[in-house]
């Protein structure tokens, strides 16, 4: 891609993962596609699905991602399945799927996001995961009840 241009014009078009919340749903407006961005399939679907309503695409924001509930060490190995089939290969997805249509137009940016879950690991109680997963407002990981006692000691 030689000369970009201005990508973030008016009529121009952004497909962005994670929509349904978090920061994907405070940027998104006017359309809405469901895509399961652990498959391959459904993101060259939500790509041909761009092409065909819109006639291309500017800006993909990889931006899906979720939090594994449950215990990572001896629970199923399907949990660990399903956060790396989403939080990693859902940005691998959307690149291969939309990568191309960018350098057949000539432009196009994607930017993939992670959120702080994918850079450090918070160790929070199983009950306090669970109840987060379940709520539009989740508490912090450092509310007051998680805090460790005084004495430093657990």
């Amino acid at each position: 891609m030689a000369d970009v241009g201005n990508v973030i014009a008016r009529g121009n078009v952004a497909v962005i993962t994670g929509g349904a919340g978090g920061i994907g749903l405070a940027v998104a407006e006017v359309s809405t596609f469901v895509c399961d961005t652990a498959s391959d399939a459904a993101v060259a679907e939500l790509a041909e699905y761009t092409l065909a309503t819109y006639g291309a695409v500017h800006l993909v924001f990889n931006n899906a991602g979720i939090v594994g509930v449950g215990d990572a060490w001896n629970g199923p190995i399907e949990l660990w399945r399903k956060v790396v089939d989403i939080n990693l290969f859902g940005v691998v997805h959307g690149i291969r799927s939309f990568l191309p249509i960018m350098n057949e137009q000539g432009v196009g940016h994607i930017v993939s996001t992670a959120s702080m879950a994918g850079l450090v690991a918070m160790p929070l109680p199983v009950e306090r995961m669970q109840r987060a997963a379940s709520q539009t407002n989740p508490p912090t990981p450092f509310d007051e009840a998680d805090a460790a006692p005084a004495d430093g000691q657990n």
